[in-house]
């Protein structure tokens, strides 16, 4: 009967393990593509004492527990070690061809300026859940980010490591409750919004239609307050998507100036892929501040002097045209329209405060 190797404290060590002369232990093993591997550590349990100079690491024993529990899940634990999250996230990209130029914008932005910088270099057999969810923390306290932001972060991330779960590159997804860990330490509530009094839209529309500088856009500002659309819903409205007869407008895409994969920001039109527009369409309402009947009267006007071109009203964009869509867009852009408001809204409060003056100084007449 051979004798049973030990090592230098006389520990009998297993099949696999051995001692090198210099002290430190080592683990080889055969994964389940039949290549030989090693791993090292100066410590053949968790209760050895490291001696001067030498690195803490995992103990042996743990690492082989680790190794041989992966084995016979067929987790490839050695991929888990040379994949790292960029390489997750390009294969995630490459294989979503049914992802919209909008999301994969989205997603490439939100990758690259939060993603990336924190663990983009990481192996993913390392990276653990608290990583990922103070990667959250510093994009809302740090960065500054709307938690909705951080909310689409997290949506990318566990996607990314949902693949190797399924792939066997890793056991469990890190990010599964990182999210949920997170909304427990943050205030995420949004910033409460306060819709206009009627009052407040009286003053609005009644200050657009008497300004020689916006007057121009009146049709456009009623419309957007009638029926609550988004501006890019708005501007990309056709004369097809609404139906005089019935009062009805029918929101199937919007006019987007968003950032390309290229890098360039250019205008597009993207499709709605909700049901909403489709089974809960907009009414033209009647009322005074929402929708003054001159403004239902001049765009039914226009749309019967081109009912009989059925190419006209598939194409001309009702608030743009064709020749005009990119001046048209670029004044009116998203970017720049929550200025627009800020700016008229200031205007109108000016502008209502001339007309009292002039009336108390007419009265005093």
């Amino acid at each position: 009967m051979s004798e049973k190797r030990r090592d230098s404290k006389g520990r009998v060590l297993r099949n696999g393990e051995s001692q090198r002369s210099d002290g430190k232990y080592m683990f080889r093993y055969t994964d389940g593509t039949g290549e030989r591997h090693t791993v090292y550590s100066w410590k053949l349990v968790s209760t050895d004492k490291l001696k001067e100079g030498q690195r803490d690491s995992q103990a042996l024993r743990d690492m082989e527990k680790r190794i041989l529990k992966d084995l016979d899940d067929s987790i490839k634990t050695r991929d888990a070690e040379h994949t790292t999250v960029d390489d997750l996230f390009d294969q995630f990209m490459d294989i979503r061809k049914d992802l919209r130029e909008s999301s994969r914008c989205c997603y490439n932005d939100i990758y690259r300026k939060h993603i990336k910088p924190v663990i983009g270099h990481r192996p993913i057999g390392r990276v653990k859940p608290t990583e990922i969810q103070k990667l959250y923390q510093i994009m809302v306290s740090e960065s500054g980010v709307n938690p909705t932001t951080a909310q689409k972060a997290h949506s990318i991330i566990y996607q990314l490591f949902e693949n190797a779960v399924m792939d066997n590159i890793i056991r469990v997804n890190p990010a599964s409750n990182a999210f949920r860990n997170f909304r427990k330490t943050a205030e995420l509530n949004p910033a409460c919004r306060e819709p206009l009094t009627v009052e407040q839209q009286e003053l609005f529309i009644d200050y657009i239609y008497a300004s020689e500088k916006y007057n121009r856009m009146a049709n456009l500002f009623t419309v957007l307050l009638g029926t609550g659309m988004r501006i890019g819903e708005a501007l990309g409205l056709r004369w097809c998507d609404c139906d005089f007869e019935e009062g009805i407008i029918h929101v199937t895409h919007a006019l987007l100036y968003k950032q390309g994969e290229d890098g360039n920001y250019r205008y597009r039109i993207s499709a709605i892929t909700t049901d909403k527009s489709t089974h809960n369409p907009l009414f033209m309402t009647r009322s005074r501040v929402s929708q003054p009947p001159t403004t239902r009267k001049s765009m039914q006007k226009r749309w019967k002097r081109n009912v009989s071109r059925a190419t006209f009203q598939r194409l001309v964009l009702i608030f743009c045209g064709i020749r005009s869509v990119h001046a048209c867009a670029n004044r009116i852009s998203t970017l720049r329209f929550c200025k627009m408001l800020w700016d008229i809204g200031t205007y109108a409060l000016q502008w209502r405060l001339t007309q009292r003056r002039s009336e108390i100084k007419r009265l005093k007449q």
